[in-house]
């Protein structure tokens, strides 16, 4: 079984992807359905309780857990530097 919530930290969450709205918002209530429980894919919550998004203003869907934890550390590390003023 798919794991159903996995913490990246610092607010981000990765969910199966199958679980979150077009619109973006998770939906634990969908965890158990078959459907869910099969999926491979990934969305990642972020600190505002919505879904990052991809070019077409939907979900991004993240093929690998590994994948999602990497681009939730470069997203990381991107508004780190805008934090601190540098580029």
């Amino acid at each position: 079984m798919t794991p159903e919530f996995t913490d990246l930290g610092d607010g981000y969450h990765a969910v199966p992807f199958e679980a979150v709205t077009l619109n973006g918002i998770f939906l634990p209530q969908l965890l158990e359905s078959s459907q869910v429980k099969a999926s491979t894919d990934w969305a990642v919550i972020g600190p505002d309780l919505r879904a990052l998004e991809g070019e077409n203003d939907r979900p991004y869907r993240y093929p690998s857990l590994e994948a999602a934890r990497a681009d939730v550390a470069t997203l990381k590390s991107i508004l780190k530097r805008e934090e601190d003023g540098s580029n």
